[in-house]
């Protein structure tokens, strides 16, 4: 495989992972010494170490195999929302802050695929690829705040102060969660097929969210939905000009 001189992705990889070392893993490793064994959160410890291990892994391939390291990137950046999700408390901002190194393992996985020459390397192909791995990351995480938020709410599985939101599948906004819900990988089984219905199902769906968020207070406490879903706009206005532009003349897959 031909390697290019200077790579700038991996170099961006490098630098971001500068900056969370920095910022996040030695401020907590700092805290925990500062803090009574008996009250450090070794779980947290652990689950933040264990990521930042497997992105300094993924961050030393993106040198020299930028396949591995754009998966293990988009690994990397799913794990870490579960861990968020599921056992970090008020991580928001990390969430914030690790989301757009999904765009350097997505465009590493590209660059892999126009350096070995296997059929992607095309201007059409490229961006194809790029959306539909963007697409599965997103259907990735929108599954696990499925089932790890959305689904506990609607059918009270949910801890006792959740259950006060009142979210429940008999109810306007747990039948319009179902809905947005069906909507969105409806446009994830479509998105192999036709790039326009899918970019115009997102923009709806995306749509969905904002009037949810206007109409339903609960809906718009519980998160700020209407910004953490501003990338599916994105992703189906791309969907919309891809297939305006290229759809006619693309090659099948």
């Amino acid at each position: 495989m031909k390697k290019s001189k200077f790579n700038l992705l991996a170099l961006l990889v490098a630098i971001y992972g500068v900056f969370y070392l920095l910022e996040i893993v030695i401020p907590l490793i700092r805290s925990a010494t500062k803090t009574l064994k008996s009250q450090v959160d070794w779980t947290e410890l652990t689950t933040v170490s264990l990521a930042f291990a497997l992105f300094v892994v993924a961050a030393i391939y993106a040198w020299y195999d930028k396949r591995k390291a754009g998966i293990l990137l988009m690994v990397w950046h799913f794990v870490v929302w579960g861990f968020a999700y599921l056992l970090w408390k008020d991580a928001g901002m990390v969430l914030l802050l690790i989301f757009p190194m999904l765009f350097p393992a997505v465009f590493l996985v590209r660059q892999w695929h126009l350096e070995k020459r296997d059929g992607y390397n095309t201007g059409v192909l490229q961006w194809k690829l790029v959306l539909r791995l963007l697409f599965v990351n997103y259907a990735a995480i929108y599954m696990l705040i499925i089932l790890s938020d959305v689904v506990p709410r609607i059918f009270g599985w949910a801890p006792s102060h959740w259950t006060l939101i009142g979210w429940n599948y008999q109810s306007v906004l747990g039948l319009a969660l179902i809905f947005s819900a069906i909507l969105f990988f409806v446009a994830f089984v479509f998105s192999w097929k036709s790039e326009l219905i899918t970019g115009i199902l997102l923009i709806t769906w995306y749509l969905i969210v904002v009037v949810l968020t206007q109409q339903f207070p609960v809906f718009e406490h519980s998160g700020p939905w209407a910004i953490v879903g501003l990338p599916i706009l994105v992703q189906g206005i791309f969907y919309v000009i891809y297939s305006l532009k290229f759809e006619a003349r693309q090659p099948v897959l």
